[in-house]
């Protein structure tokens, strides 16, 4: 009896440890959280601010008398390839990859057999829409969703489910697909950008917050339209452009930053502007060889 009594209490004592040590950590995790990063975090937007998903929407008149613009590209044409198949979801990472295939598909055309990617029109090549060879362009689409895992374990494809099956799906083409980082602290670095366009290689966007921008520069007048989005989205730039605007005393009245875009949305046409709604979480360059 003496010998039970001496273990419970060895045993209340143990729990009581415990206890007392769990409650002592609890403040330190609460104090230091652990910070979401690309590998972490799901990317699933397939929303479309035509049916009121848009978190905002905003309008921007500029009036100048002059302006000057900066502009590089991968290649000033790309992909805009979206998901058209109703059974599948969250596919942004899926579409983002088909367009990285499909841009590269005019250097491999094995990468997605039978897709007649694009033509020359004078002296300019052109990539295809969507609309044409759908069922092709979509049966990729469907090939990574289920690559990359999409939608498991939790709704959409975190960065390394991305990777992953996009490895996967060029290595069954005899290729190899490489990444570039293009961030500066935590930011989207136009340097390491242009270094990657210059190189043709086009950048996927890993945002967490985004938004899709249209504009129209008519008569010295610029007018910009903004819809903002509060998802986790991927789309693939292709290109960068900077406008500096100037009143007749050649004061800069304004500067404009945006991305040329694959939306990976039905939406096309858009541009990401840089420092408006959204946080890029990361952005690397794809390189397929």
């Amino acid at each position: 009896m003496n010998k039970l009594k001496t273990v419970n209490k060895y045993a209340l004592a143990f729990i009581l440890l415990a206890v007392f040590l769990i409650a002592a950590a609890l403040p330190i995790f609460a104090a230091n959280p652990i910070e979401a990063n690309a590998d972490e975090m799901a990317f699933c937007d397939d929303l479309s601010y035509l049916d009121g998903t848009s978190n905002g929407y905003t309008t921007e008149e500029i009036k100048y008398a002059t302006k000057k613009e900066t502009s590089f590209f991968a290649h000033p044409t790309f992909p805009d390839y979206y998901n058209t198949n109703s059974s599948i979801s969250n596919t942004c990472a899926n579409s983002a990859g088909a367009n990285v295939l499909g841009y590269y598909n005019r250097y491999y055309s094995d990468l997605i057999p039978g897709n007649n990617v694009g033509a020359i029109r004078g002296d300019m090549y052109y990539y295809f829409p969507m609309a044409a060879s759908t069922s092709i362009k979509q049966g990729v689409i469907n090939t990574l969703y289920t690559l990359m895992g999409t939608n498991t374990p939790a709704p959409g494809t975190t960065q390394a489910q991305f990777k992953s099956g996009m490895a996967s799906y060029v290595k069954g083409k005899n290729k190899t697909i490489t990444y570039t980082n293009v961030m500066s602290n935590s930011k989207f670095s136009v340097d390491k950008a242009k270094a990657s366009f210059d190189k043709g290689e086009p950048i996927i966007l890993y945002l967490s917050g985004y938004n899709l921008t249209d504009y129209q520069d008519v008569n010295s007048v610029y007018k910009l339209y903004k819809y903002d989005f509060t998802a986790n989205h991927m789309m693939v730039a292709y290109g960068y452009s900077k406008i500096e605007y100037y009143d007749s005393s050649s004061k800069l009245v304004k500067t404009i930053e945006y991305l040329h875009i694959a939306a990976c949305k039905s939406e096309t046409g858009f541009v990401y502007l840089l420092n408006g709604y959204g946080t890029m979480v990361d952005a690397e360059a794809a390189k397929i060889s």
